[in-house]
């Protein structure tokens, strides 16, 4: 499943399970809980968080909470909580567990994340929170939604497997890696020019090459912390070492020969003003680079522009590309107001692009 897909499934997952506690009640059969799994820094968290923040916006809740609970690292009596006696009543008593909300936190996620990591007692500790809203007597306030995520087994990441009820009662979304994917959260969330053309450039290589016995490999999740890694003040051999140190020697290498590429793309400005003079690249490591660089930088204003450059292509698939990004980073509703976009597309140019 696309993470997009998944995403989407999730934001009506959370309106229904919302919906249906504030009808009353922790536990209602239609109750829909959502579990993730796939590969090691697919961005299932990432997803949980986006879904949580779309679910939340639609149903004009301005302030949630976000709580993240790892299954694998807590115990079970941190996870459900504890049990003490009470001795001035005679009897055992629940107590909630760290992770429980507040009374002023009306509305949010639990997030288990790590679920196929945790063994039998971690993961039946969680799997009644999932099922059934609850910790014991406490029930989750009606506002609140259960996610989890986990690994799977050919992930190598130690996972162990789940009891039946949650399989049988979870809405169970498998995570697939796609490029497509990484790179449109990558244009939503300002990412570095030279990550994207690079994952342009050598994605399917690139961008998710998972090693058990490595300290540090490429993942969608890696590349985001290489994104933030870039924004330090540091020497170019510095930078190289930190870089290998989130993705690896391989990876870092690879990269860093496309960084050097890069700098040799033309100016952008002096390209956006004279779009029928402008340097093409003729080679395709170059033209990437190019076409990262003017994705970032398109706007209304200067689309019409870009798209003149974007003729001389000799390949009009990167004019597409080019399209793609820039409808992942501002969204259809601006790119339909430009009337250079409208007569690239009736021109046969991406008519799947106005949606």
């Amino acid at each position: 499943m696309r993470l997009l897909t998944a995403k989407n499934i999730t934001v009506q997952a959370i309106i229904n399970n919302v919906a249906l506690g504030q009808k009353g009640g922790a536990y209602n059969a239609k109750f829909v809980p959502i579990k993730y799994y796939g590969p090691v820094g697919s961005g299932k968290s990432s997803i949980a968080r986006q879904a949580a923040a779309e679910a939340f916006e639609i149903m004009g809740v301005k302030e949630y909470a976000f709580h993240v609970v790892n299954i694998a690292e807590e115990a079970p009596d941190d996870i459900a909580g504890s049990n003490y006696y009470d001795e001035k009543n005679g009897r055992m008593v629940k107590l909630k567990p760290w992770w429980f909300p507040a009374d002023d936190q009306p509305y949010g996620v639990v997030f288990l994340d790590e679920y196929d990591q945790g063994d039998k007692s971690q993961q039946n500790a969680g799997g009644n929170i999932l099922e059934e809203r609850r910790c014991g007597p406490h029930k989750l306030p009606a506002g609140w939604v259960v996610i989890a995520a986990g690994n799977r087994k050919q992930d190598r990441a130690g996972t162990t497997n789940n009891p039946a009820q949650v399989k049988d009662r979870s809405l169970n979304c498998e995570i697939e890696i796609h490029k497509e994917d990484t790179l449109a959260h990558a244009n939503q969330n300002g990412w570095n020019d030279k990550i994207k053309g690079f994952l342009r450039f050598a994605g399917d290589e690139w961008l998710h090459k998972f090693d058990p016995d490595a300290q540090s490999f490429p993942t969608p999740r890696s590349w985001e912390k290489t994104n933030t890694v870039m924004t330090w003040d540091l020497e170019p051999e510095e930078m190289l070492q930190a870089i290998a140190s989130k993705i690896g020697a391989p990876a870092a290498a690879a990269f860093n020969g496309f960084c050097k590429v890069f700098d040799l793309v033309p100016d952008i400005d002096e390209l956006i003003a004279k779009p029928n003079e402008a340097m093409v690249p003729d080679t395709p490591d170059v033209l990437y680079a190019v076409c990262a660089a003017l994705s970032s930088r398109a706007n209304a204003d200067n689309l019409a522009a870009i798209l003149q450059y974007c003729k001389r292509f000799e390949q009009q698939e990167f004019t597409a590309m080019i399209m793609r990004d820039v409808r992942s980073r501002v969204g259809p509703l601006v790119l339909k107001k430009v009337p250079a976009f409208r007569e690239w597309v009736m021109a046969g140019g991406g008519k799947e692009l106005l949606v």
